[in-house]
């Protein structure tokens, strides 16, 4: 399993979220910056993700919930 995150605004990324409804894609926004995450086993759709390979997870990702990554350096 893999995780990608890539960054914009909201709008941009609500627009990718919008035109790719078959993918998992999750937007979290702060105050002047938003997130937005993908985990698959496929190719990601994003042109410049930031790339991570999942070692464990507990619980699923959701909207509504907080959220702390963990990053190991490799």
């Amino acid at each position: 399993m893999k995780f990608y995150i890539t960054y914009g605004t909201y709008g941009y990324l609500n627009q990718i979220q919008l035109n790719n409804e078959n993918h998992d894609l999750f937007i979290f926004s702060g105050n002047d910056q938003s997130v937005m995450i993908e985990e698959t086993d496929d190719e990601t759709i994003f042109q410049q993700p930031k790339k991570f390979r999942v070692l464990t997870r507990f619980g699923s990702i959701s909207s509504d919930d907080f959220h702390a990554l963990i990053s190991i350096p490799t």
